[in-house]
């Protein structure tokens, strides 16, 4: 299966580019907040976006919702179970 990740930045008076794309037969399309990958452990150390993409990698295959369990259950772990910032994540795959 593919992963498409997208990290959607926005902020106010600046111009955004628009841009399409699309999503094949098979494919998720991820979109997530900044509390998945500046999430820190005790070390003061960010989650990041490569062990966001491990655990994707490891589950993608699954249904979403258990794709998604697995990364909120893996951050939070990450983070020794005390969420500092909200994780927000969203999943659009194409049958």
């Amino acid at each position: 299966m593919k992963l498409i990740i997208l990290l959607p930045v926005f902020f106010d008076g600046i111009e955004y580019n628009s841009s399409k794309f699309t999503l094949n037969t098979g494919e998720t399309l991820i979109l997530y907040t900044d509390g998945i990958t500046e999430a820190c452990n005790k070390d003061k150390v960010f989650y990041g976006k490569e062990n966001l993409k491990k655990i994707l990698e490891r589950n993608g295959s699954k249904e979403q919702t258990n794709i998604g369990n697995a990364v909120i259950d893996d951050v939070i772990k990450f983070q020794s179970g005390k969420k500092f910032d909200d994780i927000t994540l969203v999943m659009l795959r194409r049958k």
